[in-house]
C-alpha cells in the first residue's frame, strides 16, 4: 500500500510505473492547480489580507512547487531556490505568526498535490491492470 499524504513518496512510485515526460508534465499541471487555490480553499478557513510584507502562503507555495519539481527531476535554478529558502528560513525563526501560517499552508499544499497524485497513480494503475487482464 503506497503513502498516500506523501507527494514526494508518490512521485517516487511514479518514476517505476510512467515515462518521465508524462510525470514533469503532470507535476507542471498539479503545480499550476495549487497555484489556483484561494487561501480560504487551501486553509479551509476564511484567511486575513497579506499582513506580512511576504506572503508565507505564497511562499508555501513556491515551496511545496520546488519540492514537485525536485522530486520529478525538473531543473531548477538553484540561486532562485537556495534565496527563497534563505528568506523563509529567517521568517520561520524570526515570526512564529509568519512561520505557523507558512507551515500550515505548506502542509494544504502537499495534501492537495498528494491527493491529485494519489488519483493520477491509481487510475494509472487500474488502467495497466485492466490491459494486463
Amino acid at each position: 500500500m503506497r503513502e498516500r499524504t506523501d507527494p514526494a513518496r508518490l512521485l517516487q512510485e511514479a518514476w517505476s510505473v510512467v515515462r518521465l515526460d508524462t510525470i514533469r508534465a503532470f507535476v507542471g499541471e498539479i503545480i499550476e492547480r495549487l497555484g489556483q487555490l484561494s487561501p480560504g480553499q487551501l486553509l479551509g478557513r476564511a484567511v486575513a489580507g497579506n499582513r506580512f510584507d511576504l506572503n508565507p502562503i505564497r511562499q508555501a507555495w513556491h515551496a511545496c512547487s520546488d519540492e514537485l519539481r525536485a522530486e520529478s527531476g525538473v531543473p531548477d535554478p538553484e540561486h532562485l531556490r537556495s534565496a527563497r529558502t534563505d528568506s523563509i528560513r529567517r521568517r520561520l525563526a524570526a515570526e512564529p505568526e509568519w512561520a505557523a501560517e507558512y507551515q500550515e499552508a505548506l502542509a494544504g499544499y502537499r495534501r492537495a498535490a498528494a491527493q491529485d497524485l494519489d488519483a493520477w497513480l491509481g487510475a494509472l494503475t487500474a488502467a495497466a491492470s485492466k490491459r494486463h487482464a
